[in-house]
């Protein structure tokens, strides 16, 4: 069985990759810091190593020093991973065997074709037509899905909206799920199910997760599902957010729908969302 080490200092990130590669049957230890990374890499001898350029450079360079100088783990292929690369630190990493570079945020059909390039096992991804949007203002998170239910992406809105709470520091959390155009086919209730299941998760609380939709396939699979019971569904946006706050918290805001659309359908431009994962495909137009 393949195995993978991710060396990242974000504990998110390491759960994430760990949670994506382990679903698709690799073996994966992580470290969180160079000198960390090279005792993991002398101790399990992994067949692909994934690090990120934003750790400590000293200690980056000296795992990559070290590496080539042992025998056992000099050939091991390398990929990085970083916000940004420079044209000199590309051929600085090359020079010590460095095989690929990815820019964050990564885009997972690109991230595991790559992966997948150094390795035996092959890696599905889903390729069910799907369009994600993702806003944030105050403390209420809205996810936009349309079209088809894609496992894939799907999981990867709960490690994204982890990552944004992490990162800007938000408190009570309220997520709102738009669903519009979505195309059930067999396996959606199941994927719908687990989707939810995890937003409300992250919540901690069903009352803080309401969907929102006129689908009825959608209203049908959420409501018949007893493990979805205390999920909301709401029509309209005003009535969702009335949900949440009541009439005096709504009226606070505005009684003009319109208004309330362009508050919640747009990101707060102090919030950081770009972080390390993209919800969208390499292959999405």
């Amino acid at each position: 069985m393949d195995t993978i080490l991710v060396v990242d200092e974000s504990s998110l990130f390491r759960k994430f990759a760990k949670y994506m590669f382990e679903t698709q049957g690799f073996v994966v230890h992580t470290a969180r810091s160079g000198f960390d990374g090279l005792n993991q890499l002398r101790k399990h001898r992994p067949d692909l190593v994934i690090i990120d350029d934003g750790l400590n450079r000293q200690s980056v360079n000296n795992l990559l020093k070290k590496k080539g100088e042992d025998i056992n783990i000099s050939e091991t292929p390398v990929i990085f991973t970083a916000r940004e690369f420079t044209q000199e630190r590309i051929v600085e990493l090359c020079r010590v065997k460095v095989r690929r570079f990815l820019v964050k945020p990564l885009k997972i059909d690109q991230f595991f074709e790559t992966v997948d390039s150094f390795l035996s096992h092959s890696i599905n991804v889903d390729s069910t037509s799907c369009q994600l949007n993702l806003h944030v203002n105050q403390n209420i998170i809205l996810v936009e899905v349309a079209m088809g239910l894609n496992s894939t992406k799907l999981d990867l809105v709960y490690w994204k909206i982890r990552e944004i709470i992490e990162s800007n520091d938000i408190s009570d959390p309220r997520i709102m799920i738009l669903m519009s155009d979505v195309h059930m086919e067999k396996q959606s209730e199941f994927v719908l199910e687990r989707f939810i299941k995890s937003l409300v998760s992250i919540s901690e609380n069903s009352d803080n997760v309401k969907v929102l939709t006129s689908e009825k396939a959608v209203r049908q699979a959420i409501e018949s599902n007893l493990s979805l019971n205390g999920v909301d569904i709401c029509n309209s946006l005003i009535e969702a957010i009335d949900a949440f706050f009541g009439k005096r918290g709504l009226e606070k805001l505005t009684s003009n729908q319109d208004i309330v659309h362009q508050i919640y359908l747009s990101t707060n431009e102090d919030f950081d969302t770009k972080g390390q994962i993209d919800l969208n495909y390499k292959t999405d137009k």
